[in-house]
């Protein structure tokens, strides 16, 4: 992208017909962009946006629960501030770019390392601000839900978690009785869950695949600490999904469809929020629940006539074909109703050559009687 703005620039700036302020314009910024500072400080940003985008990704999932969300905020705040005295990837590409001529002095340099750890410094303290993850409960949590960061030898750590499963379930312990948990065994089980977890899982590669699901299922007695870790999974880590709902409100329910229903709206934004993508979605369940509500006649009217995929059998008794047509008397309005119908061609074709072959044979017997009595 900076070659093609440099470029441009140049452009305007040697221009017979731009006008002259925009050329005093475009010769400012080109100066500008070809100080080492600029490109330095360009760089700098180009490396703390790739973190921040991968932070953005990373929250925006609906896999995202709230252990993923705080480790991911945790390993964004860490990079960060290693960019105060460390250069990221693209700072140390642009430090490779620059020859003799266009390298910073050493009096430059100090100045932009003292520009660059005071923009971290902000960049910080505004991500704490709105992302806290200093909270006690929420590093509890995390320490329970994301297997990743659990010690690979649990030899000597037998009571890991234990301090912090004991504030999650006092910090919920009404929701949790309420729901029939008996609290006084969450701890137990959790024990029982660890071994199962180190022999199963026993690598870094394991644990990047181990989810919840599988454990939980491998280990179905152990319900009340299943309960305590379904309530955990359940809460939201951040408002994306409020937000993500608000936008497809306003593209279901819009000026057009003023007048849709509010249960019509909340169907229809389930599905869209909830169900699965398109090339995913087997409708096999949906069709057969169509097809029980009550019977079903597609192939008669009100929806007209129907083709068979087999026209040579006939699969239901109500099926009318153009052979019940032949001896009406309104033929040619069977016809015209036929023609309106989609892929109806191969039926009409039927019921032409069958009239044709009725009205031929016809003419043969009264011919037939003609010549006999002469």
């Amino acid at each position: 992208m900076y070659k093609p703005l440099v470029l441009h620039l140049q452009q305007l700036k040697n221009g017979t017909t731009i006008q002259k302020l925009a050329k005093q314009n475009a010769a400012a910024i080109l100066k500008l962009l070809d100080t080492s500072k600029f490109v330095l400080y360009a760089h700098f940003l180009l490396d703390c946006l790739n973190v921040l985008s991968e932070l953005s990704l990373i929250l925006q999932s609906r896999g995202t629960d709230i252990s993923v969300a705080f480790n991911a905020v945790d390993a964004a705040i860490v990079m960060l501030r290693k960019y105060k005295t460390r250069d990221g990837p693209k700072l140390k590409d642009a430090y490779k770019m620059m020859d003799e001529t266009t390298a910073p002095t050493a009096a430059e340099i100090e100045v932009f390392k003292s520009a660059k750890a005071k923009h971290v410094d902000v960049l910080l303290s505004e991500l704490e601000r709105r992302l806290p993850i200093n909270g006690n409960m929420l590093q509890n949590i995390s320490l329970i839900l994301y297997i990743k960061s659990w010690p690979l030898d649990l030899k000597g750590e037998e009571d890991y978690g234990d301090c912090a499963l004991d504030d999650i379930v006092a910090h919920h312990r009404t929701v949790l009785e309420a729901a029939s948990v008996q609290t006084e065994n969450v701890v137990e089980e959790w024990t029982t869950i660890k071994p199962y977890v180190q022999k199963r899982y026993s690598d870094e590669h394991g644990r990047q695949k181990a989810t919840w699901a599988d454990i939980l299922a491998a280990n179905p007695r152990n319900k009340n600490f299943a309960a305590v870790v379904n309530l955990l999974l359940s809460l939201p880590s951040t408002s994306v999904e409020c937000e993500r709902g608000f936008s497809q409100m306003k593209r279901i329910k819009s000026d057009w469809r003023s007048r849709l229903t509010g249960s019509n709206l909340n169907a229809l934004m389930r599905i869209s929020l909830d169900s699965p993508a398109v090339g995913a979605f087997d409708p096999s369940n949906a069709v057969a629940l169509w097809e029980a509500e009550r019977r079903r006649r597609p192939f008669v009217k009100p929806y007209g006539p129907h083709l068979s995929t087999k026209p040579d059998t006939v699969e239901d008794d109500d099926e009318q074909t153009a052979e019940d047509y032949v001896d009406d008397d309104d033929a040619l309005i069977h016809i015209i109703e036929l023609s309106v119908q989609p892929n109806m061609f191969i039926m009409i074709l039927q019921y032409l050559i069958k009239l044709l072959n009725s009205k031929i044979s016809s003419v043969l017997t009264l011919y037939s009687s003609v010549y006999s009595s002469v």
